[in-house]
């Protein structure tokens, strides 16, 4: 390698101008430190931890830098601090390791250039990649002020760059022939078994020692819960410690996310940044590192289901560089093998089927006297054996008091003066109307009216001349006076009329019945400056401070089930339940009421009404978060049957409907 050429752009200037070396000893100075470099590259047993050190101790030494940062590439394109300066710990979360970073760009693009410069800005960030063979092993981050020209410094991390690729050969060609021979016999180990738990057992304790790990435990990731299979060296963990509860909480996440997980990287999504504060708080190890397991096949990984999921754990003293190396060359066997174990225990009756293969293989006359006695012990087991006879309904979490907003009259909606989520108090004005069809037959009642009142005042004027005559034509008089009555009547009605429209005409201006939440989702944009007819419902309004009730809709043909089952006990009906939006969280309550009418839904058809007590969790204010309308789903228990009735009861009640039997 070519040291000097650290001495060519004016690397000496720059290092002069921003050193308190003098230029004298520059050259000195410089070659001492590229000469310690070379010796720990070239020697095999130098440890990672040193090295690196070293590396960084360099780059400080020379550049002063805000901080330095060497990365390794991980298993899903994720990066993974190897090394780093003291001052890394007081920013908590570096940027380098975020996949849309420009360091991470800059490592996985397909790019010859081995040194790159990049303004952040009050900084300006210099990164060098660093290759194992024709592969990425990942690269190094160097932290500058804006203000500083970087251009000189290149031949002097080109440099840096070429003793860290020997030190990687160095030291993977040294461990590599021993190593083989560990991993030939881990491989060997983990596809011994076909038994999950004896699988991640081996993939517990030998993996441990593979990679230089205190402890190591398996998750089995293909349910909603992860489940533990194994940890190293342990033969039983407590479930409810909480150093157990934190980490299958952050398993759970990791999970659902598919991201891995380290000790000293924080990670964006804040949820999953919650359990990993958590578990860092409960657990004794300084490191940790948590990888998904992805079911094997050729799609890439981002389209496959994560099927487990492993959580290392050590002291700081862990070799990072070694477990980096390693975790690559081992996971695809740990994934083969956790993939086809757990593939044979989601068979029914797989264990039993496998040990009845095996004794057939060894007995083959015995072969129909074996099934025939397995299949009558299975026979027995579901026609005796007695299970809770579940029915399935469907409801809703919804306030007792709600009420619905209807259209007073065919017209207008003019004005809204409300959305959804407000809180409104009684008698609020919530919309404003308008109906040309009232407000025509109001104008028209007043045109009556005048014409009618004309009409009186002309037949009082003739009364009265004819009144005021010598001669008095009583007949005339009577006359007058009975058509003055009438009118007096008709304009009385008329009156009575324009009463009745004025007061549907103030009908519409629509007010809230009860202090509440809108609760009727983009009331605007649904129902403003547009046509409504006579009893639309335009708006509902629910008091969500008060009561709240679950109300289940249960079809005609499964509420018989529950009518026997509440005949048959006195106590009353037990049902275990959970939200839709998060179906972990489950709760029991009891039945209150059964309608005693059947309605028809669009739905479902024919159904009866079903409602429950809330539980304490929901009617506290500061338990479960109630949402209007959240869908609910229950299990209502209807007795101890057979499991051959609990399973095909319904199933038969549906065929002997369909025959109409």
């Amino acid at each position: 390698m070519n040291r000097r050429s650290v001495e060519h752009f004016h690397a000496s200037k720059w290092i002069a101008m921003n050193s308190s070396h003098k230029t004298s000893d520059l050259t000195d100075f410089i070659d001492g430190l590229l000469d310690e470099l070379t010796q720990l590259a070239s020697d095999p047993q130098t440890g990672a931890r040193d090295f690196f050190s070293k590396v960084t101790t360099v780059v400080e030494s020379l550049f002063s830098p805000k901080y330095v940062a060497i990365f390794s590439s991980g298993l899903n394109q994720e990066i993974i601090l190897i090394h780093g300066s003291q001052s890394i710990s007081e920013l908590g979360h570096l940027p380098e390791t975020e996949t849309n970073g420009s360091f991470h760009q800059f490592l996985f693009q397909a790019t010859q250039s081995v040194v790159n410069v990049t303004a952040d800005g009050d900084s300006q960030l210099m990164y060098v990649r660093l290759l194992h063979g024709k592969k990425l092993w990942g690269g190094i981050s160097i932290c500058f002020s804006l203000d500083l020209n970087l251009e000189p410094m290149k031949p002097v991390f080109l440099a840096v760059h070429e003793l860290v690729q020997e030190f990687i050969k160095n030291q993977t060609d040294e461990s590599s022939s021993k190593f083989l021979e560990e991993l030939q016999r881990f491989s060997l180990d983990v596809h011994s078994s076909l038994i999950p738990s004896k699988v991640a057992s081996h993939i517990a304790n030998d993996g441990r020692l593979l990679l230089g790990v205190e402890r190591l435990t398996v998750f089995d990731a293909t349910s909603r819960k992860p489940k533990l299979l194994a940890v190293s060296s342990v033969s039983s963990v407590d479930p409810r410690s909480l150093l157990m509860k934190s980490m299958v909480q952050l398993v759970r996440k990791c999970v659902r996310t598919k991201q891995v997980c380290y000790s000293d990287q924080p990670p964006e999504e804040q949820r999953l940044q919650l359990s990993w504060e958590q578990f860092r708080r409960n657990s004794q190890a300084e490191f940790f590192i948590g990888i998904p397991v992805f079911e094997t096949g050729r799609l890439p990984k981002s389209g496959r289901r994560v099927i487990g999921f492993l959580m290392f754990e050590s002291s700081s003293s862990i070799d990072r560089f070694k477990l980096s190396s390693r975790l690559k060359q081992i996971l695809p066997h740990v994934e083969s093998a956790l993939h086809n174990s757990l593939r044979l225990s989601g068979i029914p009756f797989g264990n039993f089927l496998s040990q009845t293969g095996g004794g057939l293989k060894r007995f083959p006359g015995s072969k129909p006297l074996l099934l025939a006695a397995s299949f009558a012990l299975i026979l027995y087991f579901v026609a005796s054996s007695k299970t809770d006879f579940l029915v399935r309904i469907n409801g809703e979490l919804r306030p007792v008091k709600v009420n619905n907003i209807f259209a007073p009259a065919d017209g207008f909606v003019e004005k809204v003066l409300t959305h959804h989520g407000d809180e409104v108090r009684k008698d609020q004005l919530l919309i404003e109307m308008s109906s040309p069809s009232l407000d025509l037959e109001y104008e028209q009642l007043g045109g009556e009216v005048v014409k009618y009142e004309k009409i009186r005042e002309a037949k009082r004027i003739a009364l009265n001349q004819a009144a005021s005559q010598s001669q008095l034509d009583s007949v005339e008089v009577g006359k007058l006076t009975s058509e003055i009555a009438e009118l007096g009547y008709e304009l009385a009605s008329l009156e009575d009329k324009r009463n009745y429209i004025r007061q549907r005409l103030a009908e519409l201006s629509l007010r809230s019945p009860i202090a509440g939440v809108v609760t009727t989702w983009q009331l605007k944009n649904s129902i403003d400056q547009k046509p409504v007819k006579w009893g639309e419902d335009l708006a509902s309004v629910a008091d969500e401070k008060g009561e709240w009730q679950l109300s289940f809709k249960v079809p005609e043909y499964r509420i018989g089930y529950i009518l026997e089952a509440r005949e048959a006990q006195d106590e009353p009906l037990e049902i275990q339940f959970f939200f839709e939006s998060d179906p972990e969280f489950r709760m029991n309550t009891t039945i209150v009421e059964i309608g005693s009418v059947t309605r028809l839904d669009s739905e479902l058809g024919p159904v009866v009404m079903v409602k429950c007590d809330v539980p304490e969790a929901i009617a506290s204010e500061d338990g479960f978060t109630k949402r209007h309308g959240s869908r609910v789903l229950a299990n209502v228990s209807c007795g101890k049957k057979t499991r051959l009735v609990a399973w095909t009861k319904e199933w038969f009640d549906s065929v002997r409907r369909f025959l109409v039997w």
